[in-house]
């Protein structure tokens, strides 16, 4: 019963089949890694897999090292400790959260107050990870391709596709011996904004938009998950 409550309330685990009845896999729009929800014998929770089916383990543990550098801005968006499996004996690596402490041989009358524990922990889970999982992949994906030895630029990404597309712009060339650096000084204001409040206000409001009500993910795909541009409702350049 807890899991068809979430389906319900996160549209992007709705139509999914369990593992072993107990378990609840969903794309997370980068290539091998998934979002994972469960509920065991004693227990409910949350989490991230990340796992090559070719046996790539050095890739796995490397997409966890880079995202366990990031840990104390992950743990900050979710709010509470994540335990960290590197798990070096196996191929795969994991994230999780233990959100209850009830599983499925707990009374039923229990399960309505495990759903709503896990509901809020995934949206939080979701915004917490989803801004790192690309960038923690990219250097590995660089090296698989034989670029590794490259001169390091961060790709544009088709959001759609979930491709890289590595070209030169109309300020670039690659021609000839050119002679450039002529100075420009241009004076602008900069205002800064906050990661961390972005993703509690995604884990709050949902990626939906308030105005037109369109989900990306829902049009797109998982691939298009959590796309949304976050507006103020006081403008920026009024508070400096």
């Amino acid at each position: 019963m807890v899991l068809p409550i979430i389906a319900k309330e996160h549209p992007q685990w709705a139509g999914r089949q369990a593992t072993d009845g107990y378990w609840l896999h969903t794309p997370t729009g980068v290539r091998n890694l998934r979002y994972y929800i469960f509920v065991r014998k004693d227990d409910a929770g949350c989490g991230l897999t990340i796992a090559v089916n070719s046996g790539k383990s050095d890739w796995n543990k490397s997409v966890f090292d880079a995202l366990k550098n990031n840990r104390a801005q992950i743990e900050k968006v979710f709010g509470e400790s994540l335990l960290w499996q590197r798990l070096d004996n196996k191929k795969m690596s994991a994230i999780e959260y233990i959100a209850a402490k009830d599983g499925y041989q707990a009374s039923p009358l229990k399960w309505p107050g495990v759903a709503k524990k896990l509901i809020e922990k995934v949206r939080l889970f979701e915004a917490a990870f989803q801004p790192h999982l690309q960038a923690a992949c990219l250097p590995r994906e660089l090296e698989s391709a034989g670029q590794a030895d490259q001169p390091h630029r961060t790709p544009p990404i088709d959001v759609l596709t979930n491709k890289y597309s590595f070209f030169t712009t109309a300020d670039e060339t690659t021609e000839g011996d050119l002679i450039e650096g002529a100075v420009r000084r241009t004076t602008v204001n900069a205002y800064e904004r906050s990661t961390a409040a972005r993703q509690r206000c995604i884990a709050h409001w949902k990626s939906r938009c308030f105005c037109c009500n369109l989900d990306m993910g829902e049009r797109y795909g998982p691939i298009a998950n959590g796309y949304i541009h976050v507006h103020h409702l006081k403008r920026l350049a009024t508070i400096g």
